[in-house]
């Protein structure tokens, strides 16, 4: 009943009502799946960290119920945590694997009500299997997008985030690199084809 329900709120628009239950619950998994590593690639993409990212905050719609502990990145930190007891599991760069851990949840969820349907549990476990890989594409499509490359460069990538936390490490504190960076660093900067229809 709690599936049917969740199919009806959430996915109706996605999920044939005519289907088989079996096929409902299937449809199902991979829609969450594709939801859910959406969800974390694009809140990566903005520098947010959900502090306490477990199975009980993470609604089967494709959204985060907990909105604290939570924060945003104010310096590039992989490890970030917004929270004190969430320890490393749940850091920046460890959203991807907190959202498997959390999918797998759902995934041993859903297997009872698909028991005696072999193929039916054959696909569930084969959406389940492709979590991992179905979230590196997200990760790589976002940052490609956000670096504005036609294609995802692993090499390129890495050494951009391998240089960031370089640059983390040498700084000091973050308080004063801001205001100091703040003093050198433009607010705005003018662009040629703003200004020449001015003058």
């Amino acid at each position: 009943m709690i599936v049917a329900h969740l199919i009806e709120r959430n996915y109706r628009l996605e999920i044939d009502p005519a289907l088989a239950f079996s096929e409902q619950v299937v449809a199902l998994a991979g829609l969450f799946r594709t939801r859910l590593t959406s969800l974390v690639a694009h809140w990566m993409r903005v520098g947010y960290c959900q502090g306490n990212f477990n199975s009980d905050n993470c609604a089967a719609g494709g959204f985060t119920l907990d909105y604290g502990p939570f924060g945003f990145c104010e310096l590039f930190d992989p490890r970030f945590q917004p929270w004190t007891a969430g320890g490393e599991h749940f850091c920046f760069f460890n959203q991807p694997v907190a959202a498997e851990a959390n999918y797998q949840m759902f995934w041993a969820a859903l297997r009872p009500l698909l028991e005696g349907n072999t193929e039916a549990l054959a696909r569930l476990d084969q959406i389940q299997d492709g979590f991992a890989g179905a979230m590196q594409q997200e990760l790589e499509a976002m940052w490609a997008r956000k670096l504005g490359l036609i294609s995802y460069d692993t090499e390129l990538v890495n050494e951009l985030l391998q240089l960031m936390e370089r640059w983390h490490a040498l700084i000091g504190d973050p308080q004063e690199t801001s205001a100091a960076m703040q003093r050198v660093n433009p607010a705005i900067t003018w662009r040629e084809w703003l200004i020449a229809p001015a003058y």
